[in-house]
């Protein structure tokens, strides 16, 4: 699809590489809207919400103080004519209580703004035009000063900087700055949130939440050096410099920097062997002998497999990575977190346009806290995404050159296939849990003798025919239906539930294949009947705890792991008994299937 250029709210040109139409709809409903109208069609004439910023910053760094002045600036944009636009408001609401709130506006077909009341232009309190000199706008929550309030306006877009000041006592506590807007056909986007705002004991305002226009919100913290001009005018000044016996990943590191910076810059970096000649300063990838004499203070540091480094010295940029794919990780960093990229989709890449290309570089070292990092969605298994994005699901097949990723055999629920029910259950029932009496398929027995061992020699057999795979897991099939034969059942008395049984085979599959595989792992959930701990039975140190969250998930909407307290009190006490935690977190909301992820 060709690139379409869009220009970011700071005024940058950005380059976007997909193009795509979010209809509200299922897809059915969609198609049939479709039918006869072209996707420009339906885009076009549309109002739309830009984005907000306080005191010329999208994040507010400083806070911002009640009963002070400050220019409040809010951007909206039309699709078709902007003449077709009429209201515009900016809203200081308590909560989501938009009616009751701080209303100013911009009525552009008559060139005033307003204070109105719950937001209807019929309950103006009071209006004047921008630029009006001495006209100060009040009402008991706030002012408006007219003579240094101003509009920007252009072919689609309408720009209103407020000169607010909000009266002390009225916002306590917190609120939401909202944006609403509406045309002549009374179609409109309305309250819009563009930030979340805490105040202070002392008055003081913060913003609290992530505003949707554009900026770079990864950017590192820390105090950077001075600024370094890798291109000017769309001429390199850097070059991009790989060891003399360069490995595959050092290489793929070079090119994929190459070609963003040439999108970001429309200049063509030079990439060098050590040895060539080279003019001017360079950005050393990988371990090269220019990094071993260098003064950077990582370079011996223990960066393990994904971790990077990255440092500024001499006016050379140096970064260089662990065993594996640590390299890349700090090339996708400095595009991503110091320089703006985006890879939203497997398709897009989102660059901003800078032919003068000055960046200040924080030196930082870091290794990734989450050893796994799996969304586990079909199509963000593609490897350039993976790799872009620093994911290492075991779907995305990264050349073992490039750095890999992890490698599972099974995941989950693995009963049915290590004993499938029609090779098994009409020879040897006993296999199977006792329920109500009866042997069913439903699960395994975890205390039969010949489950343990035909599952030791089943998962031996994985790791020996998989030589690339390093975990596979151990699980009961999805549901309940568990065994409540004697030895089970005392496992599961003696351990407050079912996790007793369900370890105790866990941890002697553990003690066989070890004996083998060492080095290797078995992962299982630690879910539904047997999420929490046994009482009285520790965890082998070979296994992975895969603790879900369908404790609270599968109930509430939109409930963050932090904000479960069954969920926290789990994790806790897996932490308790020393357990190596995975976390396996569902993205759906049970109660509204149709919502989208946020």
């Amino acid at each position: 699809m060709p690139a379409v250029d869009r220009q970011s709210p700071d005024g940058r040109d950005t380059h976007i590489r997909e193009c795509s139409m979010k209809l509200p709809y299922p897809l059915g409903l969609a198609i049939s809207l479709l039918a006869g109208s072209s996707a420009r069609e339906l885009c076009a004439q549309a109002p739309r919400n830009v984005g907000v910023t306080f005191d010329g910053e999208t994040d507010a760094l400083e806070p911002l103080a009640t009963d002070d002045w400050h220019t409040i600036t809010a951007s909206y944009r039309y699709d078709g004519a902007i003449d077709l636009l009429t209201n515009t408001y900016l809203v200081f609401a308590r909560g989501s209580d938009q009616l009751n709130g701080f209303y100013v506006g911009y009525h552009l077909p008559t060139n005033q703004l307003a204070i109105v009341k719950h937001g209807y232009w019929n309950a103006t309190e009071a209006t004047g035009a921008p630029g009006e000199v001495g006209r100060i706008l009040e009402n008991d929550q706030g002012q408006v000063d007219c003579e240094r309030t101003t509009v920007r306006r252009t072919a689609d877009e309408v720009e209103v900087a407020y000169r607010i000041r909000l009266k002390p006592g009225m916002l306590k506590g917190s609120y939401n700055v909202f944006q609403y807007i509406e045309d002549r056909d009374v179609r409109y986007e309305g309250f819009t949130l563009m930030a979340s705002v805490s105040i202070g004991e002392e008055g003081t305002v913060h913003r609290t939440d992530m505003p949707p226009e554009w900026r770079n919100s990864l950017r590192p913290s820390g105090r950077p050096p001075a600024g370094l001009t890798l291109a000017e005018q769309g001429a390199a000044r850097y070059s991009l410099v790989i060891p003399q016996n360069a490995q595959p990943i050092e290489r793929k590191a070079a090119a994929d920097l190459r070609l963003h910076l040439k999108l970001i810059a429309g200049a063509d970096f030079p990439i060098l062997t050590e040895g060539e000649p080279q003019a001017g300063p360079c950005v050393s990838l990988g371990r090269t002998e220019r990094l071993a004499q260098s003064p950077c203070r990582w370079k011996a540091a223990d960066l393990a497999a994904e971790g990077y480094a990255l440092e500024v010295a001499g006016g050379d940029v140096f970064l260089y990575g662990g065993t594996g794919r640590g390299l890349l990780h700090g090339v996708y960093s400095l595009l991503e977190e110091d320089l703006g990229c985006r890879w939203y989709s497997p398709t897009s890449v989102d660059t901003p346009s800078l032919p003068t290309l000055t960046v200040s570089l924080v030196p930082r070292k870091f290794v990734p806290v989450l050893e796994l990092r799996d969304p586990y969605i079909h199509k963000l298994h593609d490897p350039t995404w993976s790799l872009r994005n620093k994911t290492n699901t075991p779907h995305a097949r990264i050349p073992p050159a490039w750095g890999g990723s992890l490698r599972y055999y099974h995941m989950g629920h693995t009963y049915a296939a290590y004993f499938p029910t029609d090779q098994y259950f009409a020879d040897h029932p006993e296999y199977y849990a006792l329920v109500n009496g009866k042997r069913q398929p439903s699960q395994l027995c975890h205390t039969n003798e010949d489950v343990i061992r035909l599952s030791i020699e089943k998962t031996c057999g994985i790791f020996r025919s998989h030589p690339e795979v390093r975990i596979t897991a151990i699980g009961p099939n999805d549901g309940r239906g568990f065994c409540d034969c004697g030895d089970c059942r005392r496992l599961d008395n003696e351990n407050g539930g079912r996790s007793g049984s369900f370890f105790h085979f866990v941890n002697r599959i553990a003690e066989g294949v070890k004996q083998e595989f060492p080095d290797h792992r078995l992962i299982c959930l630690a879910y539904l009947d047997y999420a929490r701990p046994p009482t009285h039975l520790k965890v082998d140190d070979y296994v992975i705890v895969q603790l879900c969250t369908d404790s609270h998930a599968w109930k509430y909407q939109f409930c963050f792991v932090w904000e479960s307290e069954e969920f926290q009190a789990m994790l806790k006490a897996w932490q308790a008994v020393g357990a190596r935690i995975f976390i396996w977190d569902y993205t759906t909301d049970y109660v509204h299937y149709l919502v989208p992820l946020a």
